[in-house]
């Protein structure tokens, strides 16, 4: 899964870099760059950061079985998702 999701985020990250970097190349305004940059992946990573932290598995049954149904109609998340219940499903089932 994070070989599959390395590529998506190198892109991703390197457009938000690439693309405002013209207009810092002629104006050379580091803050403004830093605002257009910085400044996006920030929220972003903040929301991933919740994401992650949700998704851990000390919180409750139901808690994690509604980040899973939240999470279930994104394309990858979503498979990755299913997968890590049909583990946690074998290997309670092992135990028994």
């Amino acid at each position: 899964m994070i070989a599959d999701l390395a590529y998506p985020v190198a892109l991703f990250h390197f457009a938000i870099f690439i693309l405002p970097f013209a207009q810092f190349f002629m104006s050379g305004n580091w803050l403004k760059y830093l605002a257009q940059t910085v400044g996006v992946l920030i929220p972003i990573y903040a929301v991933v950061g919740l994401i992650i932290y949700a998704a851990q598995s000390r919180h409750g049954e139901k808690w994690r079985g509604l980040i899973e149904k939240l999470l279930s109609p994104i394309p990858i998340l979503g498979t990755a998702r299913r997968y890590l219940a049909l583990s946690r499903l074998r290997r309670r089932s092992r135990r028994s």
